[in-house]
């Protein structure tokens, strides 16, 4: 009897990148990219870069709430002084 090679993902050979699933007895038509082939994966954010991000917007948060703190009192003097 001749060897089977077990279920598994294999080299498609008609798609270089690409793998595709052999169940034990049939190729299936189920594929995904090949990792190996696609190239490594891409570079992760550095830790200063996402910092500096994350302290922009805080500050512009911090900001905003400011510029709305300042509305609110300016409105409210207003209203204060027409009601005298």
């Amino acid at each position: 009897m001749p060897a089977v090679a077990p279920p598994a993902w294999y080299p498609d050979p008609s798609h270089p990148a690409v793998l595709r699933y052999w169940d034990g007895e049939a190729w299936t038509t189920y594929t995904r990219p090949d990792v190996d082939e696609a190239g490594p994966p891409p570079a992760k954010r550095p830790v200063w870069e996402t910092v500096a991000i994350v302290v922009a917007v805080t500050l512009g948060a911090i900001g905003l709430i400011g510029l709305v703190f300042i509305l609110m009192i300016v409105n409210a003097l207003n209203n204060w002084g027409e009601n005298k």
